[in-house]
């Protein structure tokens, strides 16, 4: 699996979030065996058929932002990085119509681990928002057809 980063969008600006793309990324044998808050829930919706929309909050207040969000709209529409882990802590769960991660005043090295972590693990899309309104885009590369 190869995956790429994009060229966002910041309120009206175009902002570069990665100079060149990044290959090759699979989870490896000691990768992480125990899913992040909240993801068992959204692993059961995905296995039931269920298309959830999930944000991924990784912020300082992650935790209330989660259960706010999840009062709202259900137990499977968001999960977290809890302060102080990194995102190799966790096996992230397959979200099929990919994932939308909140790190707001967070540094970009943070969003993109994330990001990149997610769609590691089969998310085909990563769309996260940092820093001051800045925007990243990750996505599994497609493969090239034969021809």
């Amino acid at each position: 699996m190869a995956l790429r980063a994009h060229r966002g969008f910041a309120q009206g600006r175009a902002v570069t979030v990665a100079a060149r793309p990044v290959v090759g990324i699979e989870p490896s044998a000691s990768a992480a065996t125990r899913l992040p808050p909240f993801g068992r829930d959204v692993q059961a919706a995905v296995a039931a058929g269920g298309k959830p929309n999930v944000y991924l909050f990784a912020t300082r207040d992650a935790w209330e932002s989660a259960r706010r969000r999840r009062d709202r709209h259900g137990a499977a529409s968001a999960m977290l990085l809890p302060p102080g882990e990194t995102a190799h802590s966790y096996r992230w769960p397959l979200i099929p119509g990919g994932v939308f991660i909140v790190a707001n005043g967070m540094p970009r090295k943070v969003a993109f681990e994330l990001a990149r972590a997610v769609v590691s693990y089969g998310t085909p899309l990563a769309v996260a928002t940092f820093g001051n309104d800045e925007l990243l885009i990750m996505e599994q590369q497609r493969a090239k057809a034969a021809g």
